[in-house]
C-alpha cells in the first residue's frame, strides 16, 4: 500500500509538472458541471459545443446548450438555455427563458425576457424586450428601446428617439 501510494504521488507529481501554468487555450468541445468542475477550465475558449449545467467560458463559437451558459468575453453562433449570459459581444441566435447581452448583440433572440445593454441589430421576440440602440424589430408586450431605427410590435412600446410617439400601443416605428 505505502508503494502504491509513493507511486500515485510521483504519478501526481510529474503530471503537475507536466502540465506548467495553466493558460488559456482553444478547445473543441467542453462539459461542465458547474462553473469549476469542467473538462476545460473557464479561461478557455470554446470553437465546437459546449454542454453545461452551469457553464462559464471566456469565448464560445458554435453551439452552447445548458441550464446556464455563461460567456464572460464574446459569443459567437447559437445558445439554447433557460439562462444565456454572454459579458461581451453576442452574433448569432439565443433562445431561453432568459438571455441576456451585456454588449452588442447581431441576430434573433427570442425568450420570455430579452436585455441588450448595447446596440442591438435584428430580431427580438418575448414577453418583455429591452435594449440600448436598436435596429431592427421587437415584437413583445412590453418593447423598451433607448433609440429606435426600425418596428416595435407590442401592447407598450417606448423608445427614447426624438420622433411624434416616444411611447406608443401596438406599433411603434422610427426611421
Amino acid at each position: 500500500m505505502k508503494r502504491f501510494l509513493s507511486l500515485s504521488f510521483v504519478l501526481l507529481a510529474v503530471l503537475a509538472i507536466l502540465a506548467g501554468p495553466a493558460q488559456a487555450e482553444i478547445r473543441p468541445i467542453n462539459l461542465c458541471l458547474w462553473e469549476n468542475i469542467s473538462v476545460f477550465p473557464a479561461s478557455d475558449e470554446i470553437q465546437g459545443l459546449r454542454l453545461s449545467i452551469y457553464g462559464v467560458s471566456s469565448k464560445v463559437s458554435g453551439v452552447d446548450i445548458g441550464v446556464v451558459s455563461r460567456v464572460t468575453g464574446d459569443f459567437l453562433g447559437a445558445q439554447w438555455s433557460f439562462v444565456n449570459w454572454v459579458g461581451g459581444n453576442a452574433t448569432g441566435y439565443q433562445e431561453g427563458i432568459v438571455n441576456y447581452v451585456e454588449g452588442d448583440f447581431l441576430g434573433w433572440q427570442t425568450s420570455a425576457v430579452n436585455v441588450t445593454n448595447g446596440s442591438f441589430k435584428g430580431l427580438q421576440s418575448a414577453l418583455v424586450n429591452k435594449a440600448g440602440d436598436v435596429r431592427g424589430v421587437q415584437i413583445a408586450i412590453i418593447n423598451l428601446a433607448e433609440s429606435l431605427y426600425g418596428l416595435q410590435i407590442g401592447l407598450v412600446n417606448i423608445n427614447n428617439t426624438p420622433n411624434p410617439f416616444p411611447i406608443f400601443p401596438i406599433v411603434n416605428w422610427s426611421f
